[in-house]
């Protein structure tokens, strides 16, 4: 419950390679894989590397895109 009542509890700060650049991201437990929004690769000019497309499922067990891309960033 403590938790919940901790506006921050369910971020972590993810230092961007080769920068002192720090994201501010949310954990989202449910999650069977990361996500990184597409605005904040280019903002931060990260470095993606190309990957066979995988099927993104949703919730509802729909698929309506693929992943093709990957970055690595550290915890």
């Amino acid at each position: 419950m403590f938790a919940l009542s901790d506006l921050n509890s369910l971020y972590i700060d993810v230092t961007l390679p080769d920068s002192s650049d720090v994201l501010h991201t949310l954990i989202d437990s449910g999650s069977s894989h990361c996500f990184i929004d597409p605005s904040a690769v280019k903002s931060f000019s990260l470095h993606t590397s190309s990957i066979p497309p995988r099927p993104l499922a949703l919730f509802d067990g729909t698929i309506n895109s693929y992943v093709t891309e990957t970055v690595e960033l550290g915890i």
